[in-house]
């Protein structure tokens, strides 16, 4: 996970800068001239596009896996507040409770950072910033 995380934001920004530098005209393309010489910003825009589509899936799928053990923990609420339930039912629904409390499912990069959507708004600014910073070394 955190290989890929690291690669992905490696190559958003390697792709957008490649994109500013051919579409300002810094970077010259061995295509000829005309609207073919734009392909190679296209198709790095389009990867870019699609490194940050697998980002927002991928983070999106880990936080609804995180609702999900939420509303396990309030249907075993409701469970033990609503009915009257024998002591091996009920034992069995406060271990299976404390276990998910105390053992809850995080998606992480070996410790070092958990993918939730703060993880997502970090990558995105991160990205941006250094696009930014590229096109004023361009100027």
């Amino acid at each position: 996970m955190l290989v890929y995380c690291a690669n992905l934001l490696f190559n958003m920004i390697n792709l957008l800068n490649l994109a500013i530098r051919v579409g300002n005209g810094t970077m010259t393309t061995h295509f000829g001239t005309g609207p073919i010489t734009y392909l190679p910003a296209a198709s790095s825009i389009l990867r870019a596009l699609n490194y940050s589509v697998l980002a927002t899936l991928l983070t999106y799928r880990c936080e609804q896996t995180y609702k999900q053990s939420e509303r396990i923990l309030r249907t075993i609420d409701e469970l033990l507040t609503g009915k009257k339930y024998n002591n091996d039912m009920k034992t069995s629904l406060l271990e299976f409770r404390n276990l998910v409390i105390t053992r809850p499912i995080k998606f992480h990069a070996e410790k070092f950072f958990t993918v939730d959507y703060t993880l997502l708004v970090s990558v995105s600014s991160v990205v941006v910033t250094y696009t930014i910073i590229m096109l004023q070394s361009i100027q």
